[in-house]
């Protein structure tokens, strides 16, 4: 309010009456100045009191606010009238006659504040109703809801003047400020000028009384309230103003919006913590205690704010109790009680809180010792309540002795000299936990004292480095003179928080399926991030695989692949990650150049490799390796072994002849090298091996030679310092062997070894940086590894120096010296040279001898199919390209064609294509749905993204998606990318290597799965998303879908991030991939899993039995974490084993199999690969197709193909199909066309009869024993023909540990013969080669050892031609008795009537109704005589050689 002007008319003048009136104004201005700086000051103190409360709430300092407004202006006025009237009396020189008639204070105040409280508060009373209302009890109900009783409204205001009144309580409090002694700032000048302080009362409306209003058909919780809807609220008593205090001061309207604010955001969430439930409780409580709400408020509110389970449990009493809410919020927080406030689960919080508070360590024990403080008052708190009897023991050394384990080696040795004290000061046998709870917070206020901070911080900096990492290489100390600090780019923030996941199920920062330890992105971090990570997430240190227990609790037996350590995993390794980080795309020499690394790097240049001694440091190759005489591993020794390419003969020191105890004859040679010729001799050693270090590798050596000139530097030994040192290099620093100082240089390696000179893998580098190479024995780095090149050598070494005598010309002078090595004969000494691989120029000789030997060598391996030039291509692409992703997936690059064409600009094709499919949408909302549902999953599993701009003339590729519905799963779509789509005469997979099929061969995963007794099926969860795409690829696979997988956002350019379906290359990508990761974990995993996964996986589903249940769940598990490494995850498990069922979580097993009883529920039949499984009886069995196809020759063929049959159980069925195909389609050749009606009924009768192949089942193993334990195994093949069919079948023999004999059905193949017909001994001929190449093919395929295998047919003119030595055969008879004895022997084959050949029903076929009581599932009666061990051996001649027309007569 601005200061109130007065306008009179003076009566006199005076010459100096404007002069003294501007006088009085300017003294008047300050000291209303003044009086408004003393009134702003009272009531700033109030305004700082009402913030340092907790409530801040913004009306009480707004109602405060006006107050003060009200004082100051008032203040203002009041001095300034004091001072006109002081100065009329003084002067006597005019008289003033206001023209109005003058206000009292107290007048002008009561009409302001009515004024202005109407403004900042229209909903209270109009000035007139106050009036009206001022000396009534009650407010009318249209006023009562504002609930301000009408005695508080500051209807008055005193004033007190300092010689009529003490002051307020506020001028007491101004005065201690000012001391009487003291002049305020605004009295110094004017002492003579007499002023009051006018000060109103703070008004306050305290709240009126009321009941809680119950619910309709509603009782008090206490069970005694008696609803009373007439009772009036009474309005309290009007206090003096005199004698209001502070606290009555605060209205009443306040104190609602207080408590207001304080349940919309003072109260917390109920987090379900037993030990934070009666804290919870009693807030909940205290905040709605003014509140007066009803039971239905009351329950929703504490739904509100209990959590996620608990308000699960409240809302369902409310909807059973839906009315009664008494009832229902009586028995809510009795529930509440019961699950959260119970003393006993109370203290198991308790003690759980305790045993997962890892160890306080001095490095943090400022931060860690105040928790723990925290912690201990908490149970102290506890325990004095009398109502936790556990925590009773805390009084005992026992009971403390978890949480003094916890305290710092410093703090355990203080607390025990503390309680020594306190039991001899009070005769006490321990010390009550009371006064360990002191001892624990004055040691946390002491931590953490600002003003010894630094102090503590020191003593935890202090601590040598070989104390915090004991498996840490040591450095000595050496003089660093050049320093270079680059700047950290990481971010350790950067993980996720893994508190609340299951580490069993994946990776906490990538939310993959590969564990923890396992994560390369983990891995790569330093070793302080990663502590600092598993510290954050109360992951164990010890296994790094759980969040349920600590590292002093683990009992997995861990160890460290790097450094062998027993006492941590390999994620946990002090030093750098030991894989090679992939090179970004672009960078000059593959980027190395370039640290991503997430910490600082500081490089101390030169003298942290090069030593104190100021000298250069070059490397050289230089190996440790083990060396033994051969077959006496026993006595090996490590060595250190120079390469050098540039000798041709190897040597030794003479100390390898002592440690061996060789004593051989001097032999002379002559040494040749840059310093001259040397004459010497020496002795030679032979029959020694070299091994490298991981065991992987084992050479012969050849003949040895002794010398003692090789050189002897170890400081051009590469050490892991050296690879830590350069950037390119870092990935080697695990993989190099620390310098061995018992092990000396003693073996110099020449060109007569060639083998350990070939690299295997290669790091360049930077121009002028080391190189290093991977070698057989191990990996080397050479070059001057000194850094900056701030050094220069003082000794040059030229030892390994030699000029090939058979060099190519040169314009250059060759050098007259050069290190060779002659042996002299003069002793007729035959000296053996063992070499490996010889290079052309030197062994041109022995390669010519190589080749005329081998040139007509026939192999095992030449009937096999080879790769083509582009398998080839496609393999090496795949190999260079192949890596793995920071977050452990495989990534892999689109194998493009070597001489391909370039990709047109197909954007626009793409779009329209895109738009037809929108419009296909609006004729199909289920595809429409399905598509967007298989399109979000994409994009939620992240594995496509939004495309990024293209650079000018940056090649690119777009696709167009289309839907794909699986006969069997008409729900479910499959979203394909039509990569064949063709744009000016070219698509993406015209450019693309298909790449070899790597696939296993279907018929032999069968085979396999049918081999024991227990049996299980898998899958891999979206195999082909589980392998990238390298990045620079991914905009050969641009697509077109709408932003955020909104139908109603804009359509905008997405990327694949994954290889895709649709492309030709994928399906090799994929396989490829999944038998890298098994290839990559076999070492941690086994060799079987990896088995499992390379040679019984079709594609992604895995087929495979096993003898006993507990081998399949053992299997199972690894093969799951060992794909789960490369985020690969195996599902959908099915088996015949209840006991392997169990073994899994239902989340885990095939997807109609989730949930059921495997005891008792039927269960449904599994398929895969083509085959149905019967779980509850463990059989093969079929499912027939009943849909109508039409009497043409596409349907009949199509009819025929539907009946799936790759093991040939309904060959006797399946042949008179294909018979009848043949013979109704020889008139038509119209696919479409109708076939002769005549045939019709044959054609439908076998078409009927085929439902009656539902009946026939047949078992899944072989025989009811396994044949991995079965101890003599034969297989049975028979063969057959007739003219109009050929047919084989086997039969697999085993017998048991108690020579019971068991018989079962493996395979059968029936074919048609060929027209015209051949003669009938040449099909029994042809069938003879499909019996061997079944039994070739089983042999191969089944996985386990067959003892013998026995051939039969009813032909003796076939087994004649078979046995014949002499006689010759046209070609056609010859070819196939070659074929047939390059794979067996005569005495393997025998004669069976054809009574007793199985393979007959083949060739005449058989019902489906008549099938399952002959003899083809069970082969004839004489295989299971147990006596049948062998059939007798019996020579067969030529039937009738005269008349035979296939026997020539020459």
């Amino acid at each position: 309010m601005s200061e109130r002007s007065i306008k009179t008319r003076s009566r006199v003048s005076h010459s100096s009456r404007l002069s003294n009136r501007s006088q009085v104004s300017d003294a008047a201005l300050f000291r209303a100045e003044a009086a408004a700086a003393l009134a702003q000051l009272t009531f700033t103190g109030k305004e700082t009191e009402l913030k340092l409360e907790k409530t801040r709430l913004e009306a009480s300092i707004e109602i405060l606010n006006l107050h003060k407004t009200v004082a100051i202006a008032n203040a203002k006025a009041d001095a300034l009238d004091a001072a006109l009237d002081t100065t009329e009396q003084a002067s006597q020189k005019f008289t003033m006659q206001p023209d109005v008639k003058p206000e009292t204070a107290m007048q002008r105040t009561k009409e302001y504040v009515l004024e202005h409280s109407q403004e900042y508060s229209p909903s209270m009373p109009s000035l007139e109703k106050l009036s009206e209302y001022r000396d009534s009890d009650v407010i009318p109900s249209s006023e009562q809801n504002h609930s301000i009783p009408l005695q508080n409204i500051p209807l008055k205001c005193d004033y007190i003047s300092p010689p009529d009144g003490a002051l307020l309580q506020e001028q007491k409090d101004f005065k201690q400020l000012y001391p009487a002694n003291v002049k305020t700032p605004a009295a110094r000048d004017y002492n003579d000028i007499q002023w009051t302080l006018p000060v109103t009362n703070t008004y306050s409306y305290p709240p009126v009384t009321r009941p809680r209003v119950p619910d309709r058909d509603s009782h008090s919780p206490e069970g005694s309230y008696q609803h009373t809807p007439d009772v009036k609220p009474a309005l309290p008593i009007k206090p003096d103003s005199n004698q209001l205090t502070g606290d009555q001061q605060m209205s009443d309207l306040v104190r609602f919006m207080a408590r207001r604010e304080m349940i919309t955001s003072g109260l917390v969430q109920f987090d379900e913590k037993p030990e934070n439930y009666r804290a919870w409780k009693a807030s909940f409580k205290n905040a709605i205690e003014d509140l007066h709400l009803s039971y239905k408020e009351e329950t929703d509110l504490l739904v509100k704010w209990l959590g996620p389970e608990s308000s699960r449990q409240v809302k369902g009493i409310r909807a059973v109790y839906v009315n009664d809410s008494c009832k229902g919020l009586q028995m809510s927080w009795q529930r509440l009680n019961e699950d959260y406030g119970a003393p006993e689960k109370i203290e198991k919080s308790l003690w759980d809180r305790i045993d997962n508070f890892g160890n306080i360590f001095e490095r943090d024990c400022s931060k860690k010792l105040r928790e723990f403080s925290d912690l201990v008052i908490e149970l102290l708190a506890a325990k004095n309540e009398g109502c936790f009897l556990g925590l009773g023991n805390l009084d005992s050394a026992r009971g403390i002795e978890d949480l003094v384990k916890k305290l710092p080696d410093s703090l355990k040795r203080k607390w025990a000299s503390h309680g020594t004290k306190y039991k001899e000061i009070h005769n006490v046998l321990f010390p009550p936990f009371s006064y360990f709870v002191q001892f624990i917070s004055q040691q946390a206020k002491m931590y953490n004292d600002p003003g010894f901070a630094q102090t503590f911080q020191t003593f935890g900096d202090n601590k040598p480095e070989k104390y915090r990492y004991k498996n840490t290489p040591q450095r000595s100390s050496i003089r660093v003179h050049k320093t270079e600090v680059s700047q950290a780019t990481g971010n350790s923030s950067a993980f996720t928080d893994a508190k609340t996941m299951d580490l069993t199920k994946g990776c906490p920062i990538h939310h993959k399926p590969h564990p923890l330890y396992k994560c390369r992105g983990f891995r790569s971090k330093s070793l302080d991030e990663r502590k600092t990570f598993l510290k954050q997430n109360n992951i164990c240190y010890r296994c790094c695989a759980s969040n349920a227990h600590l590292a002093k609790d683990c009992d997995k037996p861990v160890s460290c692949t790097e450094c062998n350590s027993d006492r941590h995993v390999s994620a946990l390794h002090p030093g750098p990650a030991p894989w090679s980080v992939r090179p970004p795309e672009g960078s000059d020499h593959g980027g190395e150049g370039k640290d991503n690394g997430a910490e600082a790097t500081v490089t101390t240049t030169c003298t942290e490799v090069c030593g104190g001694d100021l000298r250069d440091r070059s490397c050289s190759k230089i190996c440790l390796v083990s060396v033994y005489p051969t077959g006496q591993k026993n006595r090996a020794i490590k060595l250190y072994a120079i390469l050098d390419d540039q000798s041709n003969r190897s040597l030794v020191r003479s100390e390898f002849f002592e440690i061996f105890g060789s004593k051989g004859q001097q032999f002379p040679y002559s040494l040749r090298t840059c310093a001259g010729v040397i004459n010497t001799s020496g002795r030679r050693a032979q029959g020694f091996e070299l091994q490298s270090l991981d065991g992987k590798t084992t050479i012969s050596l050849p003949t040895l030679i002794e010398c003692n000139e090789i050189p002897n530097d170890r400081t051009e030994i590469p050490t892991p310092e050296v690879a830590l040192h350069h950037n390119h290099l870092k990935s080697l620093a695990s993989e190099i062997p620390k310098l061995d100082p018992s092990a000396a240089i003693l073996m110099l390696l020449g060109r007569d070894i060639i083998r350990v000179h070939k690299v295997r893998q290669q790091i360049n580098g930077p121009h002028n940086a080391p190189y290093a190479h991977r070698l057989d024995t191990g990996w080397v780095i050479v070059g001057n590894v000194c850094l900056k090149g701030v050094h220069r050598p003082d000794l040059v070494h030229c030892l390994y120096t030699r000029t090939s005598e058979e060099s190519c010309r040169s314009l250059f002078p060759p050098c007259p010296y050069f290190y060779n090595v002659r042996e002299n004969y003069d002793m007729n000494v035959c000296v053996t040279m063992q070499s490996s691989v010889s290079t052309y120029k030197s062994s041109c000789k022995e390669f010519e001898d190589h080749v005329s030997h081998s040139i007509f060598q026939r192999t095992t391996e030449d009937e096999k199919v080879a790769p083509s030039l582009e398998d080839l291509a496609f393999m090496k692409t795949m190999d260079e390209g192949f890596y793995r992703a920071e977050d452990s997936s495989w990534v892999a690059p689109l194998p493009f064609k070597p001489q391909r064409k370039q990709l047109p600009n197909n954007k626009e094709q793409v779009l329209q294509r895109f738009r037809s499919l929108q419009r296909s949408f609006k004729v199909k909302p289920d595809m429409r749905q399905h598509f967007f549902e298989f399109m979000g999953k994409v994009i939620q599993n992240g594995h496509a993204e939004i495309a990024p701009p293209l650079n000018p003339r940056e090649e690119c590729w777009y696709l167009s998606p289309f839907g794909v519905y699986h006969p069997k799963k008409p729900q479910q779509i499959r979203v394909v990318f039509d990569s064949s789509a063709q744009c000016c005469g070219v698509s993406l997979n015209d450019i693309l290597l298909k790449g070899p099929d790597l696939n296993n061969n279907l018929l032999g995963v069968l085979l396999r799965f049918r081999k024991d007794t227990i049996a299980f099926m898998a899958d891999i969860q979206q195999m082909f998303y589980c392998f990238l795409v390298r990045p620079e690829d991914r905009n050969y696979l641009r697509f077109f879908w709408h932003k955020d997988n909104d139908p109603a956002q804009d359509i905008i350019e997405w990327r694949m991030k994954v290889h895709i379906f649709g492309n030709r290359p994928s399906p090799a990508v994929a396989i490829y991939g999944l038998k890298q990761a098994a290839c990559q974990e076999e070492k941690e995993f086994g060799a079987d899993a990896k088995r499992f996964v390379k040679k019984d996986f079709y594609m992604d589903d895995g087929l495979k039995s096993v003898p006993t249940a507990a081998e399949a769940i053992d299997l199972l598990n690894r093969t799951r974490k060992m794909l789960a490494c490369s985020n690969l995850r195996l599902h959908k498990i099915a088996s015949n084993s209840s006991d392997v069922m169990a073994a899994f979580s239902s989340e885990d097993h095939a997807t109609d199999l989730k949930d059921l009883n495997f005891n008792d529920d039927d269960l449904p039949m599994q398929r895969s690969l083509g085959i149905c499984w019967d779980l509850k009886s463990d059989s093969l069995t079929f499912q027939v197709s009943s849909e109508k196809r039409p009497y043409t020759r596409r349907g009949v063929l199509s009819t025929i193909n539907s009946l799936y049959d790759p093991l040939g159980i309904a060959a006797p069925v399946t042949i008179q199909g294909k018979a009848l195909l043949r013979d109704l389609t020889s008139e038509t050749q119209d696919w479409d066309a109708p076939l002769p009606e005549g045939k019709r009924l044959s054609w439908e009768d076998w078409k009927e009869s085929l439902h009656q192949l539902k009946h026939i089942q047949v078992t899944r193993p072989y025989v009811s024993v396994s044949c991995s334990n079965a101890k003599y195994k034969e297989l049975c093949v028979f063969s057959d023909a007739s003219t109009q069919a050929i047919a084989a079948v086997a039969y697999l023999k085993a017998i048991d540990s108690e020579s019971q004999v068991h018989i079962g059905f493996v395979l059968g193949k029936a074919k048609l013969a060929p027209c015209p017909e051949l003669t009938v001994p040449r099909l029994e001929l042809c069938a003879a080669v499909l019996a061997v190449d079944i039994a070739e093919f089983i042999t191969k395929e089944i996985d386990t050892n067959i003892d013998s295998v026995s051939y039969f047919t009813d032909s003796r003119i076939v087994l004649g031609y078979i046995c014949n030595e002499k006689r010759r055969f046209y070609v056609f008879v010859s070819n196939r008795v070659q074929r047939i004895r390059r794979s067996s022997l005569p005495e393997q084959w025998h004669y069976v009537s054809t009574e007793s050949n199985p393979a007959d029903l083949a060739t005449r076929s058989v019902s489906a109704a008549h099938l399952k009581g002959t003899m083809w599932f069970t082969g004839p009666p004489f295989l299971s005589h147990s006596h049948h061990l062998k059939p007798e051996t019996e020579t067969f001649t030529l039937v009738d050689p005269a008349q035979d027309t296939e026997i020539s007569s020459f």
